[in-house]
C-alpha cells in the first residue's frame, strides 16, 4: 500500500481550512444550523474571527505542501494533529453537556480522520 503524502493531506486540509474560512465570514449562520447554536451577534462575531484564524491555518498548510520531509515540516504536521485531536475532544465534551447538537460529529470525524492522516503522512 501507498504511503499517504503530505502533500495530498496538506493540499486536502488547506483546501478545508479555507471553505471553513469562507463559510464562517460569509455565513456564520451555517455554524448556528449545524452545531444547533443559538443564533446571536457574539456568536456571529466568534465565528467570523475564527474564519481568519483558519484562513492563517490553510495558508500554512497550503505553502508548506510542495516542502521536503525535514524537522519543521514534521513539526507542522505534529502541531496540527493535536490541535485537531483538541477540537474533536472539546466537540465530543460540548456534546456530552449539551452545549451543541449532533451536527458536531460530522466535525470530530473530519477532524479525527484529518489529524491520523497528518500523522502518518510522508
Amino acid at each position: 500500500m501507498k504511503p499517504l503524502s503530505y502533500r495530498s493531506v496538506a493540499s486536502l486540509s488547506g483546501g478545508l481550512f479555507g471553505l471553513l474560512c469562507l463559510a464562517l465570514i460569509s455565513t456564520p449562520e451555517v455554524i448556528f444550523w449545524l452545531f444547533a447554536l443559538p443564533d446571536g451577534e457574539a456568536v456571529r462575531v466568534l465565528a467570523k474571527r475564527a474564519g481568519v484564524l483558519f484562513l492563517g491555518l490553510a495558508l500554512v498548510l497550503i505553502l508548506t505542501r510542495s516542502h521536503a520531509p525535514n524537522p519543521s515540516r514534521r513539526t507542522i504536521q505534529i502541531a496540527f494533529a493535536v490541535m485537531l485531536c483538541a477540537m474533536a475532544l472539546l466537540g465530543f465534551v460540548e456534546w456530552r453537556g449539551g452545549g451543541v447538537g449532533p451536527g458536531i460529529w460530522s466535525a470530530i470525524c473530519v477532524e479525527l480522520l484529518l489529524a491520523a492522516g497528518l500523522v502518518v503522512a510522508r
